[in-house]
């Protein structure tokens, strides 16, 4: 089966200079070699973030060696709707 590409559309953002040295800086490490890789990488992990926040886990950065994590607070997830994970996986 044959996949038709889907149509590219062009997307005009607005950045301040400090955000769009941030940019920069990404692809000059070579990590990325477009903007648009980097929106691209950017929205892929968005949608996983507030995926996991509305079925109720943590985002957040594990420091494994001194067992200590801490969460990410950034708008967009914090204006989710707060839902309880469930006990349904506890055994009483």
């Amino acid at each position: 089966m044959c996949q038709v590409p889907s149509k590219r559309m062009l997307l005009q953002v607005g950045l301040n200079s400090e955000r769009m040295a941030e940019l920069e800086s990404m692809i000059s490490t070579g990590t990325r070699r477009t903007k648009t890789e980097i929106l691209n990488t950017a929205l892929t992990l968005l949608k996983w973030a507030v995926s996991e926040q509305l079925a109720g886990r943590l985002i957040a950065s594990i420091d494994e060696r001194n067992n200590v994590y801490k969460t990410l607070s950034m708008p967009i997830l914090d204006d989710l709707p707060s839902i309880a994970p469930s006990d349904s996986g506890s055994r009483h």
